[in-house]
């Protein structure tokens, strides 16, 4: 660049209210030429949403969401089979607590079976 042109920088860079004034001119004269005008609204145009934007990111949300219901169903199913496996270990813990319950008893009156006997000879004799 030139140096009035890195002053004109400088200079418009250091002042604000120098730099809001250059604003104002350079927007009435693109206001006022239709060439700059069409040239700025091309620019701003090619920076803009279209609806077809809108439509195709609404698409993509709409796949991505389908994917992760798809996701959230499988591991739903998942935790139900769990959940069946966990019960059906339940049901088992409690069919070997009630054996071990009965098995238990039946060794408890076995051996009092055996023993009484034993005491009672005791208690007579004694």
């Amino acid at each position: 660049m030139s140096p009035i042109v890195d002053r004109l920088v400088e200079e418009l860079r250091a002042n604000p209210e120098k730099r809001a004034k250059l604003a104002r001119l350079l927007a009435l004269d693109i206001a006022a030429e239709e060439s700059l005008r069409t040239l700025l609204l091309e620019a701003l145009l090619r920076e803009a949403v279209t609806k077809r934007d809108l439509k195709e990111l609404e698409d993509r949300m709409e796949k991505r969401l389908d994917g992760i219901e798809r996701r959230i169903d499988s591991v739903e199913r998942r935790i139900k089979k769990l959940e069946e496996k966990i019960s059906s270990v339940e049901e088992r813990i409690v069919s070997i607590f009630k054996w071990m319950i009965g098995l238990l008893v039946t060794i408890w009156l076995t051996l009092l079976a055996l023993l009484l006997p034993v005491i009672i000879k005791l208690g007579l004799a004694g």
